[in-house]
């Protein structure tokens, strides 16, 4: 199961329990009215059943690591919120939020990160707000309620991530403009108006104007 998931950290896992594992918590007024053989699936995670993804080489495992290398991390996905084990890589000299951006994952951090959102479910909420004007506020709990169980939910655990979340959001989209302008180099000033994408149906002289275009008696 974890070796098939180590690409895929972010679906969705239950777990049959077995009727003999939860009569301790089956009130004796109900023990007596319930079938011989019973179960149900309980909803589960990759995390408890020891899912580790590595960082660098395509969700494998560095080869020059130990289970010590890992760290707990709080991911943001479309399928909700997730508590990823990754472990770090020392092929190379690269910076952990620099192995997290590599696997599409956006840290809030650039040290030490322990909060991440995917790729996806920024372009995700960008698409919600801008298509159906969805705030960020509802479209946070609209993935909250998409996570934890429901005494998770009961207890509140769930680990309340919209600040950081509100924070990704405006870098994400200023570094959208600027890689759509095509600008690499962000030390350099913007000149006014660089980022603006140019409308096609408006006028502008020299792109979609015939030459001596203000002397035409019929403009």
């Amino acid at each position: 199961m974890t070796d098939a998931h180590r690409k895929l950290p972010f679906h969705r896992i239950e777990a049959w329990q077995h009727g003999a594992s939860i009569e301790s918590i089956i009130t004796d007024n109900f023990l007596p009215a319930a079938p011989t053989h019973f179960g149900f699936f309980r909803r589960s995670s990759l995390y408890d059943i020891g899912l580790q993804v590595g960082l660098g080489h395509e969700g494998d495992i560095c080869p020059r690591t130990s289970p010590s290398h890992c760290f707990d991390m709080t991911v943001l996905d479309v399928s909700g919120q997730h508590t990823i084990r990754f472990r770090d890589c020392f092929c190379d000299d690269r910076e952990r939020w620099k192995l997290l951006l590599k696997c599409q994952i956006f840290p809030a951090t650039e040290t030490d990160p322990k909060t991440g959102f995917t790729f996806h479910v920024l372009e995700h909420q960008q698409s919600s707000n801008l298509r159906g004007k969805t705030s960020l506020h509802e479209y946070y709990q609209t993935i909250i309620q998409l996570s934890g169980t429901a005494e998770e939910h009961a207890r509140g655990s769930i680990p309340n991530i919209y600040d950081q979340f509100r924070h990704v959001v405006r870098q994400f989209r200023v570094l959208s403009m600027l890689m759509r302008a095509g600008r690499t180099d962000t030390d350099t000033p913007l000149a006014p108006g660089e980022l603006c994408v140019q409308c096609p149906a408006c006028p502008y002289p020299g792109v979609n104007l015939p030459e001596n275009w203000d002397k035409d008696p019929l403009k």
